[in-house]
């Protein structure tokens, strides 16, 4: 995976799992082979197995609504999303995700609203925001809050 030969990773990562099955890093990294090998349905499987081992972690929902997200499964990212803010500790992360989905969406006023509650609640965590959606600078509303918190 450090060389990202993600084809030769997962045999051994898939072997590592079997022989220990409750072990969450090994979902999180069979998921994240499964993504950049364009495997999603696999991919959500294992990241859905990875929620299943530890609920309270918010690794393996972050993992699963990125790539709801960018399988463009915006409705079932959302939902993913407040599933994941019920059933975990609050992070500003759930914030910056439901501005991008929502403005995927077209719900505009909503996106903009959590933006800057995540603004308000954690500005260094912006960078979520832009490697979930790097295209987000392009929306002018987008920019405006943005200009309003510098």
């Amino acid at each position: 995976m450090l060389e990202a030969s993600w084809k030769h990773a997962l045999p051994f990562i898939a072997t590592a799992s079997k022989k220990n099955p409750g072990k969450l890093e090994y979902h999180l990294a069979l998921g994240e082979c499964y993504v950049q090998l364009d495997k999603p349905q696999e991919a959500i499987d294992q990241f859905v197995e990875a929620i299943e081992i530890r609920p309270s972690s918010s690794r393996p929902r972050l993992a699963l609504i990125k790539l709801l997200f960018d399988t463009t499964c915006f409705e079932e990212a959302l939902q993913q999303l407040e599933i994941a803010a019920a059933e975990t500790r609050h992070l500003a992360d759930y914030n910056y995700y439901r501005s991008a989905i929502l403005l995927e969406l077209g719900r505009t006023k909503e996106a903009l609203l959590q933006l800057e509650i995540a603004l308000n609640e954690a500005p260094r965590k912006l960078k979520v925001l832009f490697a979930l959606h790097p295209a987000v600078m392009q929306h002018e509303g987008v920019r405006e809050v943005l200009a309003r918190f510098d």
